[in-house]
C-alpha cells in the first residue's frame, strides 16, 4: 500500500480504514505489467471486500519508459 509491501490481512486492514472515511470509496491500483494475475486479482478481492465501490487498474508495461505529457 503506497509502494510498501505488506501482507494481505495488513491490506484489508489498511483499506477499511481508509475507505471507511471516504465518500467515495475508490481504490487505484499501479501494477507492473509482468505482475503474476492471481496477485492482482487477490488485492482487487481484498478491496471489494473492504468496501471499495470502484477500483481502477492501471498498468505500467515492465520495459516502458517514462512518458512526458505536455
Amino acid at each position: 500500500m503506497n509502494s510498501q509491501t505488506i501482507n494481505a490481512e495488513q491490506l484489508f486492514a489498511d483499506l477499511k480504514r481508509c475507505l471507511m472515511d471516504q465518500a467515495e470509496k475508490t481504490v487505484w491500483i499501479n501494477a507492473e505489467n509482468d505482475i503474476v494475475y492471481g496477485s492482482v486479482a487477490e488485492v482487487m478481492a481484498t478491496a471489494k471486500r473492504a468496501g471499495a465501490e470502484k477500483i481502477y487498474l492501471f498498468l505500467k508495461p515492465a520495459n516502458a519508459a517514462p512518458t512526458r505529457v505536455k
